[in-house]
């Protein structure tokens, strides 16, 4: 399952095995051996491969149909935004929102981050 999957992700992303390769770390036939099945990748590169892809690593398992990443509230909907430090904190829905927000796009930019220390 994983083998057809990362071959069509790559083809949908115009990708060559190669620069799958050097954006993994590893060698072409390493990456060559993924899109095979003759070789399954550990779970570190699982993880680099499904955020490439924008997917779960769930997906790329065959373990779900559905190819969209999991959303912060679908891996823990008891999170309330308004509870930080312990304190419940009274918000407006239009400044819950913009937290919301703001926190979505510190993770957006940690994530980028942590790919360029990857490249160096």
């Amino acid at each position: 399952m994983i083998s057809s999957r990362l071959t069509a992700f790559r083809n949908k992303l115009n990708k060559t095995q190669q620069d799958m390769a050097d954006y993994l770390g590893i060698t072409r036939p390493a990456y060559t051996a993924y899109e095979s099945g003759s070789r399954n990748p550990d779970y570190k590169t699982l993880e680099k491969i499904a955020d490439l892809f924008d997917t779960s690593i769930d997906y790329l398992l065959g373990r779900t149909d559905d190819p969209s990443p999991p959303s912060k509230e679908k891996i823990n909907p008891n999170i309330n935004i308004a509870y930080l430090d312990g304190v419940k904190h009274e918000l407006t829905p239009e400044v819950a929102k913009r937290l919301k927000e703001d926190i979505e796009l510190f993770e957006k930019l940690k994530e980028q981050w942590k790919k360029e220390q990857e490249k160096k």
